[in-house]
């Protein structure tokens, strides 16, 4: 008689806690799901989370590179900016900021076309010189208005066809 009560708790017990089991383990699974794709389906957005990240920039006009070392190019913009200890670096407070919004804040005029600097100089496309946009080694027509990312660098020169 104990061995057939015996024989009857096993099996209880052993799905008992194979049930147990089951749902310890697949409610501790790790998500894969990502924070962007939960932000977005409920709506929500990362873009006015803070963040702060670095990327650099270098503008050269026929051979001359410039420098923002002047207080006028200095801390214009939350978001985005640059600063006097390493004014060929870009702050970004913001993502999704473009190198566009970020130019627009300085003192001077940056197009895909021309360039007109804070002490008024103009380089334009012409038959004999155009600006040309590299980012992060790859010539890039579009990257003014590409976000800046962290450690991304921008070169934009000016020099002969």
């Amino acid at each position: 008689m104990m061995k057939k009560g015996f024989s009857l708790i096993v099996p209880i017990v052993v799905l008992t806690l194979a049930a147990i089991a089951f749902f310890f383990f697949s409610s501790s699974k790790p998500k894969t799901e990502s924070v962007s794709r939960i932000t977005q389906d409920a709506g929500l957005s990362l873009e006015n989370e803070p963040v702060e990240f670095r990327a650099s920039f270098e503008i050269v006009t026929n051979g001359t590179k410039r420098t923002f070392s002047d207080k006028m190019y200095h801390n214009l913009f939350e978001d985005a900016f640059i600063n006097a200890d390493d004014p060929g670096v870009v702050v970004v407070k913001k993502p999704g900021i473009t190198w566009r919004q970020f130019f627009d804040t300085l003192p001077f005029k940056l197009t895909y076309d021309c360039l007109t600097t804070g002490t008024g100089q103009t380089f334009c496309n012409n038959q004999t010189n155009s600006l040309r946009f590299i980012l992060n080694g790859q010539e890039d027509v579009l990257a003014l208005d590409k976000a800046i990312n962290p450690s991304d660098h921008l070169r934009i020169e000016y020099a002969a066809n």
